[in-house]
């Protein structure tokens, strides 16, 4: 998936990353799942799901299409991929495959699927345009392509917390140095127009929280990326714990509300 040594994934995966990603969907799914279900996914659809992870939007698909459907997850990542098949697997769900590939280059048919979606795929790629025309060529005339993103700008706390925020930015920093954009969802509109969507509609999502484990879904994710930003120079391992103990006073504070970065929801019919 990445095009450049400098654009790896920057956070843990395999069962090494499966819980912060069941938090992810903890704090982001019920939006997705209520889109996808509003958009008309249903028994007997095809569908693809880029950068799938461990799957948990795929099997959630899944259920959805029934055994008279078909969803295909594909994510680069070897280690996400053996999470993803072992818990469909136990979940019975003989129609969900995993495949390993590129989201730029798929291999997958050309406008087999009635729905190709992503969820905080592009943010993380060098080449979000190119992945997003290999998703439109995956979907049939009439199919959708449907992309979440995330603004991580976005991200705030109150009262605020000046070491939560200084984390957030470093974050932002990170991604810049390796070219990637972890702000990409208020102009993913306009990336769906560079690729030939006439008229995307788009929608966005702010969770906040006061309490519970949702509530450091993103202290948990820039703890995982800490190590790529000692690497870039960025910060230093002091700095590094010093944010963490800050973090985790806002976490664990019930009077301190925790606004996540917004979710962009954009989608279009071929």
């Amino acid at each position: 998936m990445p095009v450049s040594e400098n654009q790896e994934y920057v956070l843990d995966t395999g069962r090494a990353g499966a819980e912060r990603l069941a938090l992810l969907h903890a704090t982001y799914g019920a939006s997705t799942e209520a889109l996808l279900t509003e958009l008309g996914l249903k028994l007997s659809m095809r569908a693809v799901d880029l950068g799938c992870g461990t799957g948990t939007v795929s099997r959630w698909m899944a259920h959805r299409v029934g055994h008279i459907g078909e969803v295909v997850g594909v994510d680069f990542s070897a280690a996400q991929l053996e999470v993803a098949r072992a818990e469909a697997s136990r979940q019975n769900l003989s129609q969900v495959h995993f495949r390993q590939a590129s989201c730029y280059d798929t291999e997958l048919p050309r406008e087999h699927f009635d729905l190709a979606y992503c969820r905080f795929l592009l943010c993380h790629i060098g080449e979000p345009e190119r992945a997003l025309r290999e998703m439109r060529a995956l979907v049939k005339p009439g199919g959708l392509v449907v992309c979440e993103d995330v603004d991580l700008a976005s991200f705030t706390c109150d009262p605020k917390s000046a070491g939560l925020l200084r984390m957030r930015d470093l974050m932002i920093e990170l991604g810049r140095s390796r070219g990637v954009d972890y702000c990409l969802g208020p102009r993913l509109h306009q990336i769906f127009r560079k690729v030939g969507f006439g008229q995307p509609a788009v929608q966005m999502q702010q969770p906040v929280h006061d309490g519970g484990e949702v509530k450091r879904f993103w202290e948990y994710t820039f703890l995982e990326a800490s190590p790529a930003m000692i690497h870039a120079e960025l910060t230093d391992k002091a700095e590094m714990e010093h944010l963490a103990e800050q973090m985790a006073k806002v976490g664990r504070n019930g009077a301190i509300v925790v606004e996540q970065a917004r979710k962009v929801q954009v989608w279009a019919r071929k």
